[in-house]
């Protein structure tokens, strides 16, 4: 529903939605005979969403605007299953996640310069991962399902676009979050190639480390030319900061640093905790395009070089190996993984329009 006035636009919006999900195995499996083969119970969720916003019109220049929204989603199949690959056995109390979410900001245009500042937060809860790695301990593989795991993404976002000429223009651009977990989730591990359950209902001292996976911090400034002959130039200049590797579970339990003291050895408590930070890096694209028409037909094309200066340092995500070594607690036997970003790279597309 949407309410259009001569200073606010209001809209109100709501939807529902029934998900379902089922495993069909086409092998049956001599481990488990029964949970392996055919099509496995049908999993159900009835979700829904809700969403309020408003934009009020401070004159044909200014205007502020503000959305609430709270929603639920159905668990993703691909944790669901404690093993999918060879049954059928669902994470217990399976339940829908519940996001709550807020934005609100300010959009301004005036003569040769427009832009937006917000600021977000959402809230997301009862979420799960599942996980399978292989346990030195037990020899065999096993499935690291964690519950109950709840966030917070908070964080401000500034644009702004200025037009020095009829030619140029610099953009500029500024995003600065903190995603965190908010909770201590449980965990329960079982053994991949039997039922026996390892543990169950272990406590994850999450709470307050960073999201992994995503820069929270990036910012770009770029400068672009437009000429009247149908052809432009534009470079950027982007940083990214505040990039977390993904964190094993195992090494934030209180068994991670039993008979670890942390007032006599706190190098060797918090080298077990502790969270990576990735280091901060930037990087230089350029981008350069041309037109022309030919009686009916224009064709052209666009030469894009990203990562012009080969930083191939880059370090874009990484993540802690879940396995650990609770006897010696020694975090270097099983190193962390990391992921390189590409070094200088090219791009050409050529079209023809008619």
């Amino acid at each position: 529903m949407v309410y259009t006035g001569n200073r606010n636009d209001l809209f109100v919006s709501a939807k529902s939605d029934y998900v379902s999900f089922y495993r069909e195995g086409y092998m049956k499996n001599g481990r488990f005979p029964d949970s392996s083969y055919g099509k496995s119970a049908v999993n159900d969720f009835l979700t829904y969403a809700f969403k309020v916003g408003d934009t009020y019109k401070i004159n044909g220049r200014n205007y502020l605007y503000g959305v609430l929204s709270y929603r639920t989603r159905a668990p993703f199949s691909r944790f669901a299953y404690l093993s999918a690959r060879i049954r059928d056995e669902v994470v217990s109390n399976l339940t829908t996640e519940k996001i709550s979410a807020a934005e609100g900001g300010y959009i301004f245009r005036f003569s040769g310069i427009s832009g937006r500042l917000s600021a977000y937060y959402s809230q997301f809860d009862d979420q799960i991962e599942n996980i399978s790695y292989y346990h030195d301990e037990l020899r065999t593989f096993v499935n690291y399902v964690t519950s109950d795991i709840s966030k917070r993404h908070s964080g401000i976002e500034l644009g702004v676009n200025t037009k020095v000429s009829t030619t140029f223009s610099i953009e500029a651009a500024l995003a600065y979050g903190k995603y965190v977990y908010t909770n201590r989730p449980v965990a329960t591990i079982t053994q991949d190639n039997s039922s026996k359950v390892v543990d169950e209902g272990k406590t994850i001292y999450l709470k307050n480390y960073r999201v992994p996976g995503v820069p929270q911090t990036a910012a770009t400034l770029g400068i672009n030319y437009n000429s009247p002959d149908f052809w432009f130039l534009s470079a950027n200049v982007n940083y990214f900061d505040q990039n977390y590797i993904d964190t094993n579970f195992d090494r934030r339990t209180a068994g991670a640093v039993d008979l670890v003291d942390k007032d006599e050895n706190p190098e060797k408590f918090y080298e077990i905790i502790g969270q990576e930070k990735l280091p901060s890096q930037f990087t230089v694209d350029f981008l350069a395009g041309y037109s022309y028409k030919i009686g009916k037909y224009i064709v052209g094309g666009t030469l894009s070089v990203g990562n012009v200066l080969d930083n191939q340092d880059f370090i874009t995500s990484g993540f802690e190996q879940n396995r650990y070594d609770f006897i010696t607690k020694d975090v270097d036997k099983f190193p962390a993984k990391y992921w390189y970003g590409y070094g200088r790279n090219y791009s050409l597309n050529l079209y023809l329009r008619f």
